[in-house]
């Protein structure tokens, strides 16, 4: 997936998560800012849906391809 997000539109990524644990998406932030690609990282939590079939703990890394 690294490869993808070298290629993503650099404007932004979202890390979206249902209840990740703060140290997980603290590492997530810090791996996208380090590939040095992204303007902004946003994080937004999952809404009813992933989240009620996912379940807690889920975590999705979403940009759009260039």
């Amino acid at each position: 997936m690294e490869a993808d997000l070298e290629n993503a539109r650099p404007e932004r990524v979202f890390i979206t998560h249902s209840g990740c644990d703060r140290e997980v998406v603290e590492a997530v932030r810090e791996y996208l800012s380090g590939l040095g690609v992204f303007k902004e990282i946003l994080e937004t939590r999952a809404g009813s849906v992933v989240s009620s079939h996912c379940g807690p703990g889920t975590l999705g890394v979403l940009f759009v391809s260039k």
